[in-house]
């Protein structure tokens, strides 16, 4: 038995991510490359949880800019909401 073989050139597209756009103001959110330095997710959601399953249902905010962030937090804790923050080191 004999095999024979030839290059092939392929063409292939992918997405990638080249931009994050702050939802508020328009301005580039900062990142650094190579890791992902800052997790911004505003989330609220609310369901039930059973051993074998559940459901969840919601809304969040993801991509605001610091500035956006601390005005954000500005105008919560403005309009009464009580705001708690925590640290976490893994």
């Amino acid at each position: 038995m004999t095999r024979a073989y030839k290059s092939v050139s392929e063409m292939r597209e992918r997405r990638q991510l080249v931009e994050i756009t702050c939802d508020w103001c328009s301005a580039e959110v900062e990142r650094l490359r190579g890791y992902d330095d800052a997790e911004k997710t505003l989330r609220f959601a609310w369901g039930r949880s059973f051993p074998d399953g559940g459901h969840l249902q919601g809304w969040q905010v993801e991509d605001l800019c610091q500035e956006c962030i601390a005005k954000l937090k500005a105008l919560l804790i403005d309009n009464g909401l009580n705001v708690t923050e925590y640290d976490v080191d893994w």
